[in-house]
């Protein structure tokens, strides 16, 4: 098991996941939904009927994204930010989980391909 020990290393990947963190922040304000937002939203969200017996079978259902997103819209009302809040507040969950699983390569070049890979995804950072 390789962990990153090297503080600089630590420091690095810290900072790395706090630029992606607060250019998702920005994202999720500037960026008006989308598309599949604003399906989950009306099918799912706004009606309160994500789950599976219940709701409209779909592949838009992502049921713990969309409960979650329920429970902040019912707290805050309909704006982007509100929508996207669940998703911006356990990505640094996300974040460590990498980090963890990063430690488990022996190589420290493809730890730090695991992070950039997985941390910079377009299809994570993107919604």
């Amino acid at each position: 098991m390789m962990n990153i020990s090297n503080r600089a290393e630590k420091l690095f990947a810290f900072f790395l996941f706090a630029l992606i963190w607060i250019y998702l922040w920005l994202r999720a304000i500037y960026v008006p939904l989308v598309t599949d937002e604003i399906s989950t939203f009306f099918y799912y969200v706004q009606t309160g009927r994500f789950m599976p017996w219940n709701a409209i079978w779909d592949a838009n259902n992502h049921i713990l994204n969309s409960a979650f997103a329920y429970l902040s819209y019912s707290a805050f009302g309909l704006s982007n930010i509100s929508l996207r809040l669940p998703n911006l507040l356990l990505a640094p969950l996300s974040f460590y989980a990498v980090y963890k699983i990063s430690g488990e390569f022996k190589n420290r070049k493809v730890a730090w391909l695991f992070i950039l890979s997985l941390g910079c995804n377009h299809y994570f950072v993107e919604f």
